[in-house]
């Protein structure tokens, strides 16, 4: 294994991915399973973690029990899909919508309707946004983008970006609840 020594501090480089995948790979792998519930979600998880952890290969200090810092990896990366997931049902529910219209008097053709009904009046709140609030929605929500790279992607602060979908979320709630569209 290569590694710097600063002061103390094995610090790992990109060559040592391999060896860190191999001895705490499965580990890892196990935490993500648990922590997903599914293999889907948990492979996607590990995948991310091990990326992450490819990105920020010399802030892994070997010393330092490795497999604890993938695991805070893992959880942040968890913890951030979870919010962003609970944020996207807010604006624009799926499966809950699905199951809200889905009732004993109303057929298919009308659950279709009510559907798209829906998701047009969403399109339309969003297109009625002023410039800024409509890119940084359409950037986090249809281009998964983070705010940090939506922050440097517009050259402006995160805190800019996190008020701007803060703003455009309160706008569309409050359209779509009023009628407005």
């Amino acid at each position: 294994m290569t590694y710097t020594i600063m002061k103390g501090v094995r610090i790992l480089k990109q060559s040592d991915i391999n060896r860190l995948i191999d001895l705490h790979g499965k580990k890892l792998y196990n935490f993500c399973l648990r922590l997903c519930g599914n293999t889907y979600d948990a492979e996607d998880l590990y995948q991310d973690t091990f990326i992450k952890a490819i990105e920020k290969i010399s802030a892994i200090d070997e010393n330092n029990n490795p497999s604890a810092y993938l695991c805070t990896v893992a959880i942040s990366l968890w913890k951030s899909k979870a919010r962003k997931e609970v944020r996207r049902q807010s604006i624009a529910p799926t499966v809950t919508l699905e199951d809200s219209y889905h009732t004993a008097e109303t057929t298919p053709l009308e659950e279709d309707i009510v559907k798209t009904e829906l998701v047009n009046d969403v399109k339309k709140a969003i297109s009625s946004l002023d410039e800024k609030l409509r890119t940084c929605m359409l950037l986090h929500y249809i281009y998964d983008m983070q705010i940090g790279d939506i922050a440097r992607t517009l050259n402006c602060p995160e805190g800019t970006v996190k008020s701007r979908l803060h703003s455009a979320r309160k706008i569309i709630k409050e359209k779509l609840a009023k009628g407005e569209l």
